[in-house]
């Protein structure tokens, strides 16, 4: 069977492992990442890597069929240039030339989000839909669109960006620059950020969003209505999403997925009883937890050429 390899680069580390055709992972790798190096100097690094993870594996680049990249920011699949990452500090970055330069292979880039959208719908809970979206819940929002079991980037190339949707006009400020984003409010670090503003004294030797959610789980009341009016702000994005796009699923992946009682659950409930009846009598819509967990744009990246 022919073998892959994704790779994924994040803000604080790389993952990369070869994958085969069904998406399962054959050998791995991880290394630290280091925005303040230069771009292709971090490329080099990463290509290293890559020929290492192989040969303690016992395969060769050219057995290779294909190689995927995935980057945290807005990626030209057709160019190979990172246009715009502030979390590793990459603006307008030829990334796909450097791949070529550091592994004689061409190395085809997409945005990390669209590709655990990917992963979860060819391998994972989205595999029995032909159209999810996938929401990665975790320091920020991330968001992938998958149609007809192909990624969806739209006209400008930046489909999905749910979490950097303006919610609440002069909010808090987001690291995009803009004030009021919806990840400001509903992910890890705004579940977090409620709780400390809402409830100061009760919360202010909280440091981690899953001491708010342990909080919770024992009863404690300021916690669990944090946590439910975070809630109920996603389900306000996501039932806008399914109004505007309508997928048949929403795959919740990231570091809150696995609070099925305190999330998942009550976020479905919450999504339908927003959303436009014409799809919501149906029953048909749901929202699922994901299957891959973090190695899902790993997994997306190594299957790319089969979602574009």
């Amino acid at each position: 069977m022919k073998k892959n390899i994704g790779i994924d680069i994040g803000g604080t580390k790389v993952l990369m492992g070869v994958v085969d055709e069904q998406g399962t992972v054959h050998a791995e790798k991880k290394i630290a990442m280091e925005p303040a190096k230069p771009p292709k100097e971090m490329i080099g690094e990463i290509a290293r890597a890559l020929k290492k993870m192989l040969e303690d594996a016992g395969i060769r680049l050219g057995e290779i069929g294909f190689i995927g990249a995935g980057v945290p920011g807005t990626t030209n699949t057709k160019t190979g240039i990172v246009e715009y990452c502030p979390n590793i500090s990459w603006v307008d970055v030829p990334a796909g030339e450097y791949f070529r330069q550091a592994l004689g292979r061409e190395v085809l880039l997409s945005q990390d989000s669209w590709l655990a959208a990917l992963g979860e719908s060819l391998f994972g809970a989205g595999k029995n839909y032909d159209s999810i979206a996938c929401i990665t819940l975790g320091t920020g929002i991330g968001c992938g669109l998958i149609y007809d079991r192909k990624i969806f980037g739209g006209g400008l190339g930046t489909a999905g960006e749910l979490g950097h949707t303006v919610f609440v006009p002069g909010g808090r400020d987001c690291p995009c620059g803009r004030q009021g984003c919806l990840e400001r409010y509903s992910s890890g670090t705004g579940i977090l950020l409620e709780a400390k503003e809402r409830y100061p004294d009760a919360f202010s030797g909280v440091k981690r969003t899953e001491d708010v959610f342990e909080l919770a789980y024992g009863g404690n009341e300021p916690a669990k209505e944090v946590i439910a009016d975070c809630v109920d702000k996603l389900a306000f994005g996501i039932a806008a999403l399914v109004n505007l796009v309508a997928p048949q699923a929403v795959v919740i992946s990231g570091g809150l997925c696995v609070h099925e009682e305190l999330v998942v659950a009550p976020l479905e409930r919450e999504v339908y009883r927003q959303g436009y009846v014409a799809w919501t009598r149906k029953k048909q819509f749901r929202i699922l937890p994901a299957e891959l967990g973090s190695r899902a744009p790993m997994i997306g990246a190594s299957a790319l050429y089969r979602g574009i």
